[in-house]
């Protein structure tokens, strides 16, 4: 847990479901703001279903407080997401 991230994450002006979900992704961060969750913790860790998590977590990257990198295993299949908290914008 990152606490610069969870002070970070706690001084944004949103609705409930996305500042849940930016306070769930700061919780599971390191101290550069990356964390790889999957998308059934985040689900499970802020009550929601699977795609509300997935909608809401797009809502955060249209707002430039993340940015999402999708990850692959050596099989090329797709595993969790990067993502990155914009932890350094004012």
């Amino acid at each position: 847990m990152s606490i610069r991230a969870m002070n970070w994450a706690w001084e944004w002006a949103l609705a409930p479901a996305p500042k849940l979900i930016l306070l769930a992704l700061a919780d599971i961060c390191d101290d550069h703001g990356v964390c790889f969750p999957s998308m059934n913790y985040i689900a499970k860790k802020v009550s929601l279903g699977k795609r509300a998590t997935q909608r809401r977590i797009q809502e955060l990257a249209s707002f430039d407080l993340i940015r999402i990198e999708p990850r692959r295993r050596k099989d090329g299949s797709l595993t969790s997401n990067r993502y990155y908290l914009d932890i350094d914008r004012p």
